[in-house]
């Protein structure tokens, strides 16, 4: 049906790479039209999270993403996998490295 964005792999560095597919990938895909403005919030939500979790995750490797739309719930699914550190590890490091 034209709604999903095929599986791709991101190096931690490529978020300019990642905004590209995002810009490139949003757009039709069975996605109802938005604003200019609507779109680029979109875009810039979901490359903030890309971005969280190169930052957050300490991977050395990359991310894995996809997606897909689901026009009848109206819903857009984004996964990411990043096989780095997960979120209460990544915390108690950071407290650990801070000591209050």
């Amino acid at each position: 049906y034209q709604t999903t964005i095929p599986f791709n792999f991101f190096k931690p560095d490529a978020g300019i790479l990642f905004n590209f597919y995002l810009s490139s990938n949003l757009d039709g895909k069975g996605i109802p039209e938005v604003s200019s403005k609507r779109s680029k919030q979109i875009r810039q939500y979901v490359l903030e999270i890309f971005l969280n979790s190169v930052m957050h995750s300490q991977i050395k490797l990359g991310i894995f993403t996809c997606r897909q739309y689901f026009p009848q719930k109206q819903q857009l699914d984004f996964t990411f996998v990043d096989a780095g550190i997960d979120i209460p590890e990544s915390v108690r490091e950071y407290k650990n490295s801070v000591r209050l």
